[in-house]
């Protein structure tokens, strides 16, 4: 466990999928933090427990939009599917029992020539 700031950081920290954003969970938020300046631009709230797990959704689209997608997880038994970007919250799915971490599993699509 590191002590950062006012809140113990309980998992690794993860950078938005342009690297322009840090998203660190502290106590029962997640904190996101400009990676130029250093400073925290804004907050996701919500969970009532510690949140154990931040993962950004990667960005699997051609086009020039960065998605700025996570799930979050926490001992309050609930994940949390956020737009990190607004801060908005966009889907609760709840588990009922502590959920103390996750992980990221990616699929690779491969071509046939």
């Amino acid at each position: 466990m590191i002590k950062g700031g006012r809140s113990l950081i309980s998992s690794a920290p993860v950078f938005s999928n342009d690297a322009k954003k840090l998203l660190v969970c502290t106590g029962n938020n997640v904190s996101i933090f400009s990676t130029s300046t250093g400073l925290q631009i804004t907050e996701l709230e919500g969970h009532t427990a510690p949140v154990t797990s931040v993962i950004v959704v990667p960005t699997f689209t051609p086009s020039s939009q960065i998605l700025c997608y996570c799930w979050t997880s926490s001992l309050d038994g609930t994940v949390r599917y956020s737009d990190f970007s607004l801060p908005e919250l966009m889907k609760t799915v709840d588990i009922r029992m502590p959920i103390f971490s996750m992980v990221r599993w990616i699929y690779y699509t491969f071509v046939q020539f």
